[in-house]
């Protein structure tokens, strides 16, 4: 019996629905890769959630990492042709792999020059965002942290490249955001390209007052001032003094409103 294309595709694309990963089967499409790698995308367009932990794409990757890029050509055509497509996948496994720096740099520059066109089609964060209660978090965190500050250096006067890395460290911990912002003022001195950079989020929640929120901002922004203690990095220092003086009025502004409403 002979399959057409589109039915051979459907065809090893059960080979997804497994729980268990088969490599005896995946292994017999080595010498046909551009077929499996058709049919895991087809698969994910059926069930973005078939493989969910990431074992049948870093198999894939092992062996074509090239594919990322298909697969983030492929996440863009989804975005444009499907309103509410939305790409929950969790891709710590991506910073597991032993090749993760070759696939890291080349999602952040993608998404990077894909942005420049438009605007925000995918957000880079999602692929920083790591599961809560792995137990390897440290050390996907320091391969993180490896591979912003290589690029933080070797483009540190590319001012809308730096802009679009500190988009994605202000979701850090306030301990790694301060090592980007003194690792960024070690390559680049300029006041007028250190205060185009984002040092915080760009929104704010709470519940409740808002005062436990504008305080933890203070602490963070006070920890940066002895990064500027010298005569090169005065504006530096003033800036976000500036910054530290408007939120503590903010802080006495909040808590006169929680004296009212109590």
């Amino acid at each position: 019996m002979r399959f057409s294309k589109k039915q051979t595709v459907e065809i090893i694309s059960s080979l997804f629905e497994r729980y268990e990963v088969s490599t005896v089967l995946l292994d017999l499409f080595d010498n046909q890769l551009n077929l499996l790698k058709k049919a895991y995308l087809q698969a994910l367009k059926n069930d973005l959630y078939i493989d969910e932990n990431g074992r049948y794409f870093a198999y894939i990757l092992k062996r074509a990492p090239e594919f990322i890029l298909e697969y983030m050509d492929w996440i863009y055509q989804q975005k444009a042709q499907l309103y509410h497509f939305d790409d929950t996948r969790d891709y710590s496994f991506l910073w597991r792999s032993d090749n993760y720096e070759q696939l890291m740099r080349q999602i952040i520059e993608y998404v990077y020059n894909q942005n420049q066109l438009v605007l925000g089609t995918i957000r880079i964060d999602k692929f920083f965002i790591l599961s809560a209660d792995a137990q390897d978090n440290e050390t996907l965190w320091k391969r993180q942290d490896h591979i912003l500050m290589r690029l933080l250096e070797f483009r540190c006067d590319d001012i809308p490249f730096i802009q679009f890395i500190f988009d994605i460290i202000t979701d850090f911990s306030y301990k790694r955001r301060r090592l980007f912002v003194e690792f960024f003022i070690r390559y680049n001195k300029k006041f007028e390209d250190f205060e185009k950079l984002r040092l915080e989020p760009s929104s704010w929640s709470c519940v409740g007052s808002w005062v436990p929120v504008h305080q933890k901002r203070v602490e963070y922004l006070e920890s940066l001032l002895p990064l500027f203690n010298s005569v090169a990095f005065l504006q530096h220092k003033q800036y976000v003094e500036q910054r530290i003086q408007s939120l503590w009025e903010k802080i006495e502004i909040e808590k006169k409103q929680d004296f009212m409403h109590d």
